[in-house]
């Protein structure tokens, strides 16, 4: 089972000729038990040695400034950069850590709302220890993180203590050669070459039918739709961490994550 190319219904309509209802309902309980099964796995995952971390923007969506559920980020805009705007952009983030050649874990972050022509924010260390990342990683003596050069990174390797190899993006540093390594027996190549494949595959899993946007209760907020799409990928990335698995082995170990019978 691929996990670089999310199946949508017309697929299914094409290749098997059934009815796209059908199709339709067959995916989204699929989605739903892969989502519940990556989730369930994921809170017994610890991650150690060599773990990449980084986060990464899905998109963005627009809400108005009366929305209730960013009244706090529209208002602290309005009063810190005078901007009273018809609409304000929300940025959509997840945060991850990758041992690299094995498991990954992902967390969402809080929707972050900026003005119209800001880049994505960076991930703070407040953002950082509120989506819970930290209880994942086994900080032991043989652990150390590789990351960009985020700042938010070096203080969350401190909280945890362990060491940290940053390399600076904006200066074109990816896979770098570092002077000695973290930690002793832990490789000497800084960057997050790992997880920026990962981010990758993730985003060529999402549909693009899959909009950013949902409602509750008739307000704007960010589609729940994403969170079980981000878990259903997790979910077969972490299934093949060890090698391949046929279309059977993958409904043998999805069937036993859910307790099927």
């Amino acid at each position: 089972m691929s996990h670089t190319k999310a199946v949508v219904a017309t697929d299914l309509v094409h290749a098997h000729g059934v009815s796209y209802n059908s199709a339709d309902n067959f995916l989204r309980v699929l989605s739903e038990r892969e989502a519940a099964a990556g989730k369930k796995a994921m809170s017994l995952i610890r991650l150690r040695q060599e773990i990449e971390c980084d986060a990464t923007s899905l998109g963005r969506f627009f809400v108005k400034p009366d929305n209730i559920f960013y009244a706090d980020q529209i208002q602290d805009l309005q009063q810190k950069k005078r901007a009273c705007l018809k609409s304000y952009p929300v940025h959509v983030r997840v945060v991850g850590a990758i041992q690299r050649g094995g498991l990954m874990v992902v967390k969402f972050m809080t929707p972050k709302v900026t003005l119209p022509k800001a880049r994505p924010p960076v991930e703070s260390i407040r953002e950082i220890d509120r989506s819970g990342l930290a209880k994942y990683i086994g900080a032991d003596k043989n652990t150390a993180i590789y990351s960009d050069g985020a700042p938010s990174w070096r203080s969350f390797a401190k909280k945890l203590k362990i060491p940290v190899a940053q390399v600076s993006h904006q200066q074109r540093q990816y896979a770098v050669q570092l002077r000695r390594a973290p930690r002793p027996k832990l490789s000497k190549v800084g960057g997050t070459q790992c997880i920026d494949a990962a981010w990758g595959s993730l985003k060529r899993f999402m549909p693009k039918q899959v909009k950013r946007k949902g409602k509750m209760k008739g307000v704007s907020c960010m589609n729940a739709t994403l969170e079980r799409r981000v878990y259903q990928w997790l979910w077969r990335k972490n299934l093949r961490a060890d090698g391949d698995v046929t279309g059977q082995e993958f409904l043998l170990h999805l069937s036993k994550a859910c307790r099927w019978k």
